[in-house]
């Protein structure tokens, strides 16, 4: 079952600094979508990236038979 990711990126540098949009991800399945969320929380912690994800959700999609 696919999974979509729903969350908002909080854009912290850049000409884009202070600005929140509400984005989505479709993944194969929820362990992926749980390992992308991880991997993007990780790079954040880093340093990599120019934006925080924040009030994220997972959505169930129901694939057509």
């Amino acid at each position: 079952m696919k999974v979509r990711v729903e969350f908002n990126k909080a854009f912290t540098a850049g000409i884009l600094k202070g600005i929140t949009v509400r984005d989505k991800l479709t993944c194969v399945n929820m362990d992926e979508a749980l390992d992308w969320v991880l991997r993007v929380e990780q790079n954040i912690a880093l340093g990599l990236l120019d934006y925080d994800i924040n009030q994220v959700e997972y959505v169930a999609l129901l694939e057509a038979e």
